[in-house]
């Protein structure tokens, strides 16, 4: 909607009415406020306890090799 179209809209209402709208108008913008704030809330990376617990793990040096290992280990299971 155009917004002289609601202005002209707005300004055609009672007192109480207006008061209504700029109370609706209100609430909105602090929902909006509220959700930026959350949004903006991005925790870092590091601060999550998983990161970290391979530390110092020798067999982790070279995860690609690890992975590998550890499935020819498992799948020699299954296929015996």
């Amino acid at each position: 909607m155009e917004s002289e179209k609601l202005t002209e809209k707005y300004q055609a209402l009672l007192l109480e009415a207006q008061r209504q709208v700029e109370s609706f108008v209100n609430f909105l913008a602090d929902q909006n406020r509220n959700k930026k704030r959350k949004s903006s809330k991005t925790r870092d990376f590091k601060s999550f306890k998983f990161v970290g617990i391979w530390a110092g793990r020798e067999e982790m040096s070279d995860s690609s090799v690890w992975v590998k290992n550890s499935r020819k280990k498992e799948w020699s299971v299954v296929n015996n």
